[in-house]
């Protein structure tokens, strides 16, 4: 890649990559907040819960047909064409074994739950297995050369036609159809835009491409992604099968509030540092120093924001949801505090990633997960707000049980990560609970209000200590850092 006939270094080439994987989800985030918003209006809790049901056992299947093969072949030296096309055929079988077993399982798989109304859902979403399976690689192939503009305006393309047609849909009245032909749609388009873009000289599969270590190297990932899903996915699991679809449409848009930012900020960042860490394995120096930057950068995008969503969930969700969703304020407040201790430990799986640690990742999850499940399972007896709070205890054991187990292994920056994620999460859900203590004081209500002055508040506040104390004025340093690199990378 160049820039005005001059090839453009690894760090410009991160950084540009970094500016547009940024300015693409900072698009995808809005158009998922709006749709959010539209279709919650439109939307009851029961259809949003059936869906939500089926994407449990669905999420599941996705991780599987992957197998961690894409990130396999990104972090891979050297890749050949053979060797990326074996790695698609594996991808295409296991994702139409997957749509078949699927379709077999429906009726089954609908009884677990209850639900009889599964059957047809789980039938029509089994074909997005296929699928995916078959843009995987495609995908990859456009990470690894640092594409990033093509993999933006791809996914973005995709999000918006999507979104608009589920949208129309729920105007017209179609229920939980409008959000499974939302998913369904979405995959379409994108993989009509990843196979010409991401296309090199398919071959069939050759046993003299040796594939085997990108296949362990994938097994790990893939059983440490499937544990990782199953302990987060335990929670909706737990309250499809013990309660009504209403309780899982009210717990799943409380999830969704936060998983929403968090996903679109986590995934391009993910996307962008693993090939650049991987490259700077071998250089502790700037290894230690890309990996800071983009974790300090990260956690003040994502820890600014839940704080805040945590102490303003009541008049948050009266503003965004609406009335129906009123429930859902309690377990925002708790499930965003969840979510800062995830943000905290995503550049530890950046580490494990990088270093191809994915086998001691594996060992890692084997212990953490079931633990995580356990705890969302103790949380259930209290209802959706225990299992809310199974969800946040069950985070901050994964942020800091990474971070001890990888001082055993590897060499890395972990004790000054440990303390950037700490120093970012006082401040930050100190100062927006003081905010809506203190407007409580002045007997301010009204809830777009209480958001508008909350934030002034808040925002001010932040500013003022970062004047004032030198370790988090360093640490803001580091974001803007991050943000001058993203602006001169455009």
């Amino acid at each position: 890649m160049s820039r005005g006939g001059r090839p453009l270094g690894l760090g410009r080439l991160a950084a540009r990559g970094a500016a547009i994987s940024f300015l693409a989800q900072v698009i995808r985030l809005v158009i998922q907040l709006l749709s959010l918003v539209v279709l919650s209006r439109f939307l009851s809790p029961e259809d949003v819960g059936l869906v939500a049901t089926a994407m449990v056992v669905i999420g599941l299947a996705l991780v599987l047909q992957d197998l961690g093969l894409s990130s396999a072949a990104i972090q891979a030296t050297n890749l050949s064409d053979g060797q990326r096309s074996n790695l698609m055929w594996i991808n295409v079988a296991l994702g139409s074994v997957l749509t078949l077993v699927t379709l077999l399982a429906a009726v089954p798989l609908a009884g677990v739950f209850g639900q009889p109304a599964l059957i047809p859902i789980f039938q029509v979403l089994a074909a997005q297995f296929v699928l995916a399976s078959g843009t995987a690689q495609f995908r990859a192939n456009i990470v690894r050369e640092l594409r990033f503009t093509s993999l933006a305006i791809a996914e973005v393309s995709a999000q918006i036609i999507a979104v608009t047609c589920a949208i129309w849909l729920s105007v017209l009245g179609f229920g939980p159809w409008a959000l499974v032909l939302q998913v369904m749609l979405s995959q379409v388009v994108l993989t009509s835009a990843l196979v010409p873009l991401g296309r090199w000289p398919i071959r069939w599969y050759n046993h003299r491409h040796s594939i085997r270590a990108l296949l362990f190297f994938g097994a790990n990932l893939a059983g440490t992604q499937v544990l990782n899903y199953l302990s987060r996915s335990a929670d909706v699991f737990i309250i499809g099968a013990t309660l009504s679809s209403s309780s899982v449409g009210l717990y799943n848009r409380a999830l969704q509030t936060i998983t929403v930012p968090l996903q679109q900020l986590q995934a391009p960042a993910t996307t962008v540092a693993l090939p650049v860490l991987s490259k700077l394995r071998e250089q502790p120096g700037r290894f230690s120093e890309f990996l800071i930057t983009g974790q300090t950068a990260l956690l003040w995008g994502v820890m600014s924001l839940l704080a805040f969503v945590s102490a303003f969930s009541e008049s948050i969700v009266a503003i965004v949801l609406g009335p129906q969703w009123t429930e859902c304020a309690p377990l925002i407040r708790i499930l965003a505090i969840g979510g800062l201790f995830q943000a905290a430990g995503y550049a530890t799986y950046w580490i494990f990633l990088a270093k191809g640690l994915t086998s001691s990742n594996l060992r890692f999850d084997l212990y953490f997960r079931p633990l995580s499940i356990g705890c969302i399972f103790v949380g259930s007896l209290g209802g959706l707000s225990g299992i809310a709070l199974g969800f946040m205890v069950s985070s901050f054991i994964g942020w800091v049980g990474a971070l001890l187990w990888l001082s055993r292994i590897v060499r890395a920056p972990l004790l000054e990560m440990f303390l950037i994620a700490l120093r970012a999460m006082i401040v930050f859900l100190g100062t927006s609970y003081a905010a809506k203590w203190l407007l409580g004081q002045f007997g301010i209500e009204a809830n777009v209000l209480m958001v508008t002055f909350g934030l002034l508040i808040y925002t001010s506040t932040i500013i003022a200590l970062i004047g004032v104390i030198a370790t988090l004025r360093a640490d803001f340093r580091r974001a803007l850092k991050v943000l001058h690199y993203l602006r001169g990378a455009l």
